[in-house]
């Protein structure tokens, strides 16, 4: 995952660090500044809300604490991110390269702008599924505007 400005994460304090904290639980924190050299920059708050700022704080990779000195301050991910990071990876690999074909056979996706008409899928069940939902969203959509429509003229 990549740091970037705005995100939030959990900072979790040196043993030795004198900040108002629940022993054992990280401190909300987010980024101000992606160093050059990987480190961020932190505003965070304590137990109290008070809020302090961290400078040049490592921040680790999910699934990394290998080599990890608990003594040390250090910041990391939420598992509700790490999580939503992993929904977004198997998506995108189901997904890979789909491509959709039309009643013809025209070829229709990212490296053709033909359209023909009504597309069937053809890669996966997981495009499937997307193609179903966006559909599903899409036909919402239609129904909502037609209410607004009903509305209006009313």
């Amino acid at each position: 995952m990549t740091p970037t400005v705005g995100r939030v994460v959990w900072y979790n304090p040196a043993s030795d660090e004198n900040i108002n904290r629940v022993p054992g639980q990280p401190l909300a924190a987010m980024i101000a500044c992606v160093n050059e050299d990987g480190t961020i920059n932190l505003g965070l708050l304590d137990r109290d809300g008070v809020s302090c700022h961290r400078v040049n704080v490592h921040l680790l990779d999910p699934g990394t604490d290998a080599g990890v000195d608990e003594t040390a301050a250090f910041a990391c991910w939420m598992p509700y991110q790490i999580g939503q990071a992993q929904k977004t990876e198997q998506l995108q690999a189901a997904l890979g390269d789909a491509r959709l074909k039309g009643p013809e056979g025209a070829t229709i996706g990212p490296e053709s702008s033909a359209v023909a008409g009504p597309a069937e899928p053809v890669a996966g069940d997981a495009t499937a599924e997307v193609l179903d939902i966006v559909g599903a969203a899409l036909d919402v959509a239609e129904v909502g505007a037609e209410i607004a429509q009903d509305v209006e003229a009313k």
